[in-house]
């Protein structure tokens, strides 16, 4: 799970399903499915108001946080990708099954 201005957003690890919750009072904002999303065995983490999500296939779902799941890009890495990403004041190291791969400055 993964908390972004008040609400609380779960990913499932398989169908590409994202739930976001009220964090004050749990109830469900929305539950939808999101197109084109593998398996997600990483923990999605956030950047100002986009949730980030890592698929096994090496896509980079960036999502607007809100009421309503709005894809806003994707981002693809040539590689499997299981576990979640490291995260340093200026930059990203995703761990693929072949390649370790650091994005930033």
């Amino acid at each position: 799970p993964l908390l972004v201005g008040g609400k609380l957003y779960v990913i499932a690890t398989r169908g590409g399903e994202i739930q976001c919750l009220d964090a004050r009072n749990g109830m469900q904002v929305y539950r939808e499915k999101i197109d084109s999303v593998a398996a997600c065995w990483a923990s999605p983490w956030a950047v100002g108001d986009r949730i980030c999500i890592l698929d096994e296939k090496g896509v980079t779902h960036i999502i607007k946080a809100g009421d309503k799941p709005e894809v806003v890009m994707r981002n693809r890495l040539n590689d499997k990708f299981w576990p979640s990403v490291a995260i340093s004041s200026d930059a990203y190291i995703f761990k693929g099954s072949r390649k370790l791969i650091c994005v930033g400055k």
